[in-house]
């Protein structure tokens, strides 16, 4: 009886410290995130439908959020231009002009794969439709190093200094790499300039638009490598994560 309660009176001191820990973890973040804005325009012409985060620093001394919110902003004002090919009021010109039934469509989510005092990574889907045949999802993430105050790219995530580590990636990414229909024509592969990617607490992610591994009916894919599978093959340089 004695060993019982002393097993509980340890899983409990555990349990504290355990959460004393994540809320002090979540305390020296400087920052919160409010989840989700919603910006959405409805028309004869075309429908805007922008879900996106938005990074609310604690004290003005946390100068990371600013500069993410000010990326996403830009993007978002530039992103009808971008996919559709022209300004909204020339799409309101252009379905006059044609005499469509069809109308512009623009949607942007998102996920926020990690949110931690030194990272913050977020994954980005826009579906754009401009009147085609069929629309297109484009993919973007963003990797902000707080610490550093500046995005990262995948050369100061992974150790690209030897010739043979991009095999060695690409021996991960083909292991990891999921198509259970054999839909994909292609193993996906990577090196030091690819954008792609997102970092999870446990994980390294590679996204892939469509197109880039198969037809378009096969859509995005993604693959998840375990990033102590990465420190493990000499690959993994970026310090503080797991």
């Amino acid at each position: 009886m004695n060993n019982f309660r002393i097993s509980v009176f340890l899983l409990i001191i555990f349990m504290i410290f355990s959460c004393n820990s994540i809320n002090e973890n979540e305390n020296r973040k400087g920052y919160h995130v409010i989840e989700s804005n919603r910006l959405v325009t409805d028309s004869l012409y075309y429908t805007i439908k922008l879900e996106y985060p938005v990074f609310i620093a604690e004290d003005d001394q946390n100068q990371g959020s600013d500069i993410i919110n000010n990326t996403i902003e830009k993007f978002l004002d530039t992103a009808a231009r971008y996919y559709w090919g022209v300004e909204i009021d020339s799409a309101i010109v252009m379905i006059d002009e044609t005499g469509t039934s069809g109308k512009y469509e623009l949607y942007n989510s998102y996920q926020i794969l990690d949110t931690t005092p030194d990272i913050i990574s977020i994954f980005m889907e826009t579906y754009s439709y401009a009147l085609g045949a069929h629309g297109y999802t484009a993919l973007h993430t963003h990797n902000f190093d707080l610490r550093q105050g500046k995005f990262l790219n995948l050369n100061d995530v992974l150790n690209f200094n030897y010739s043979e580590n991009t095999s060695k990636l690409n021996e991960l990414l083909a292991k990891y790499f999921q198509n259970p229909d054999a839909c994909f024509n292609d193993l996906p592969t990577a090196g030091a300039d690819f954008e792609l990617f997102g970092i999870e607490p446990e994980h390294l992610v590679f996204y892939y638009e469509t197109y880039s591994l198969g037809p378009y009916y096969c859509g995005t894919a993604k693959v998840r490598i375990p990033i102590e599978e990465l420190k493990t093959a000499g690959l993994w340089k970026l310090d503080g994560k797991i």
